[in-house]
């Protein structure tokens, strides 16, 4: 873990007042997260890949119902520059704030 991720994670972890960290995705992608309750799992790396295999190519997406956001995040990622995604979930633990949603690769 890098000392800037350390940082993030350990901020989280005193905003939060539990203990969170960090796991590998798939690839490149690493997700900051609550030890206990709602994680992401290979079911989420699954959903994304088959809609982005089977589904119609588009430019937008809409995750209805979103646990933390990983399928809609790894499907932005897969349909590329310009892409835009859209999530909502119900107010949880697992995050109590809105989701942001941004172009595929923006910071």
């Amino acid at each position: 873990m890098t000392e800037a991720m350390e940082a993030r994670r350990a901020a989280l972890d005193a905003m939060r007042g539990e203990p969170i960290t960090l796991d590998a995705l798939t690839g490149r992608w690493s997700i900051l997260q609550r030890k206990r309750g709602h994680r992401h799992s290979t079911d989420d790396v699954l959903t994304a890949w088959y809609a982005l295999q089977h589904g119609p190519r588009v430019d937008a997406t809409l995750d209805l119902g979103a646990g933390i956001g990983t399928v809609g995040l790894l499907t932005l990622h897969g349909l590329g520059e310009g892409a835009e995604a859209t999530t909502w979930r119900p107010k949880s633990r697992s995050s109590p704030y809105p989701v942001r949603t941004a172009p595929a690769g923006a910071a």
